[in-house]
């Protein structure tokens, strides 16, 4: 065995299976055309080694980072000849164990796991290939912060290219900043308070953690703190703010007394000083990373959700047509989250609103697949006869553009939930938390699809971190963990949480009636039945089984046969 540093690139087949099942034959003849047509010729010009093929993917090593990034973007280029084979590259640089003309190692893993984070036709690269290239090379990288990859135990700070972020300027590491950004929000330096070092460590920490974290949120535009100058003060940064143009500061307060350690969050309108939204939270100090993560995660969903309510009840102070398409979609969240079947339609008409300003705006054509998809969810009176195939063709024609939409991902998991394909559901729920695991709509989503792929109690675990980090949370998040619980057999669980709900959610009604019948309390749940069937008279077994999908077995046989029990009709 031999060590030794390398620049490795690992590349991959976007949507290798599905070509696959579509012609197998032509699949095949596609990827050795492009094996030998591009990628061998590529590899050589920039004095690579491919170190060996992996069925739709490949690992090729590099003695230089800049050889390989040069690679990788030579590789990514469009072609003359129209080709169904796209890739996602990630190049790491790294140490490796080589033998027998193979490399392993983490340098290897990193590399892999980076190419999976990568849009398809993208590259993306660790801190430690851009800090080679970053002065060598003409093209810039998008700096999408520290992620999380599987099975590697310190986070990696990621850097993508792709095509469709050229337009990101402002945003690329190295770029200079502009004279002014736009956005929703700034996150200000959090302070320290008292002196103490280790709230100064944990303050500067958490400043740009925060802003990392809510740089992942789809809905959101962050202003990235590292692109703007240093201000002395509060008044300062109120300047600052009005010459961004931004709505909303961030501002934090860090303070450290003995083992304690509290954080003092508010969110402050530029226009009038006006303090519109502030928490406090309060830990031990501990493990000061473990800390950091801690309190990142739950100061991003907080903050997005409260960021978004001011916003929405900003709007009402002009005149609907100077609305832009992003404060339509904006508006419409704030009913669709009302979980209600008239809201639900007004939700869709400003989603529609905002599309017909701006056809291709991600985060309205996932919002306007949700409104369809909660009439299955919910049972209520479908808008059309196709909601689920409409929606998933809406999403993958989302993803031919670009893949790094969690909430596209998340909703596409819950219609293959729907439509019975449960391995590739899990897929999706794992690429939403791949691609925001600050986000509790993330985390929530994953855990749901542990609960409907037998997992119920790891699934029961996400959510309960899920309400956990987010206590500003809309009232389905309680929903889906008593549903959750129920899957586990957390009966008692299950009807403590429901308990605390203000009124009563479809699911979740579903959730209290299994519970009780499992409970032994037939006549309470004879009652809950009953109210159900009050408002929906034509409500199934069937039905339900479509709109809570769960994947055939012990589980779902158990909750069909509990609701069975409570009177609910076949």
């Amino acid at each position: 065995m031999e060590r030794r540093l390398a620049a490795i690139l690992a590349a991959d087949v976007v949507g290798y299976s599905r070509l696959m099942n579509e012609d197998e034959a032509a699949t095949l003849d596609a990827l050795k055309t492009c094996e030998h047509d591009l990628i061998e010729p590529v590899v050589e010009r920039h004095h690579g080694r491919i170190v060996k093929r992996m069925g739709d993917g490949f690992l090729v090593e590099f003695a230089s980072a800049v050889d390989a990034v040069n690679c990788a973007l030579d590789w990514q280029q469009p072609r003359e000849v129209a080709s169904p084979i796209r890739f996602r590259i990630g190049i790491n640089l790294g140490d490796v164990i080589a033998r027998d003309d193979d490399i392993f190692g983490d340098g290897v893993n990193v590399a892999s796991r980076l190419e999976g984070l990568a849009e398809a036709g993208g590259v993306c690269i660790s801190a430690a290939v851009h800090e080679q290239v970053r002065r060598r090379i003409e093209t810039a990288f998008c700096d999408l912060g520290e992620k999380a990859l599987k099975n590697i135990e310190e986070p990696v700070r990621v850097f993508a290219w792709s095509r469709a972020m050229s337009g990101l300027a402002p945003k690329v590491a190295g770029a200079a900043a502009p004279d002014a950004a736009t956005g929703m929000l700034l996150v200000v330096p959090f302070r320290a308070i008292g002196g103490d070092p280790q709230a100064a460590m944990l303050s500067e920490a958490l400043t740009e953690s925060i802003a990392v974290a809510m740089s992942h949120f789809d809905e959101l535009d962050i202003v990235d703190p590292g692109a703007v100058p240093a201000r002395a003060d509060a008044a300062s940064d109120r300047e600052l703010g009005r010459e961004l143009g931004v709505p909303f500061l961030l501002e934090g307060r860090v303070q450290a007394v003995g083992d304690k350690v509290r954080i003092s969050v508010q969110i402050i309108e530029v226009a009038s000083g006006l303090r519109k939204w502030s928490e406090r939270f309060d830990r031990d100090a501990g493990d000061v990373f473990a800390l950091q993560d801690e309190l990142t995660a739950i100061v991003a969903s907080t903050v997005g959700e409260a960021l978004l309510d001011l916003l929405s009840s900003a709007l009402d102070a002009r005149p609907e047509e100077t609305w832009s398409a992003l404060e339509l979609t904006i508006r419409g969240t704030a009913h669709l989250h009302r979980l209600d079947p008239q809201q639900n339609l007004i939700a869709r008409a400003y989603y529609e609103k905002a599309l017909a300003k701006d056809p291709q705006r991600p985060l309205a054509i996932v919002c306007e697949c949700w409104t369809y998809a909660m009439e299955v969810s919910f049972g209520w009176p479908l808008s059309r006869p196709d909601n689920i195939d409409y929606c998933i063709a809406r999403l993958r024609d989302l993803f031919a553009r670009s893949e790094r939409h969690s909430q596209a991902h998340r909703l596409l998991a819950r219609l293959l939930h729907m439509k019975g394909d449960h391995a590739s559901a899990l897929r999706h729920s794992e690429r939403a938390y791949e691609l925001n695991p600050y986000d509790s709509d993330m985390i929530m989503s994953l855990g749901l699809s542990y609960c409907y792929t037998g997992e119920g109690r790891r699934g029961a675990e996400l959510m309960e971190r899920a309400c956990r980090i987010n206590p500003y949370a809309p009232d389905y998040y309680k929903a889906n963990l008593a549903m959750g619980y129920a899957i586990a057999g957390r009966y008692a669980d299950a009807l403590a949480v429901l308990d605390a709900l203000p009124r009563p959610i479809a699911h979740a009604r579903y959730a209290r009636a299994v519970s009780l019948v499992m409970l032994d309390r037939l006549p309470e749940a004879h009652q809950e039945v009953e109210a159900i069937l009050a408002e929906h008279p034509d409500l199934t077994l069937a039905a339900i089984a479509q709109g809570l999908p769960i994947r055939p077995g012990p589980d779902q046989d158990r909750l069909l046969d509990a609701l069975r029990h409570a009177g609910l009709p076949e």
